[in-house]
């Protein structure tokens, strides 16, 4: 398959700061799955109680100052 260079870009806007862009790919929190940029989102372990096991998930500063305050 050959890419196609005429798709529209969807601009985002980041639920943190309110950055908006159509040029640079946006992330997504694993724990909200809202739309963050890139500065915004930092990885964390996360206790996964289904095996017991922690993972690192990429968490955005609202949901990582959530998890702080519990």
């Amino acid at each position: 398959m050959g890419a196609d260079n005429n798709l529209t870009r969807s601009p985002w806007i980041c639920h943190v700061c309110n950055y908006k862009s159509d040029e640079e790919e946006s992330q997504t929190c694993d724990l909200c799955y809202r739309v963050t940029c890139s500065l915004h989102l930092r990885p964390a372990s996360l206790y996964n109680p289904n095996n017991g096991l922690y993972e690192t998930a990429a968490v955005c500063l609202s949901c990582a100052i959530a998890q702080k305050k519990t």
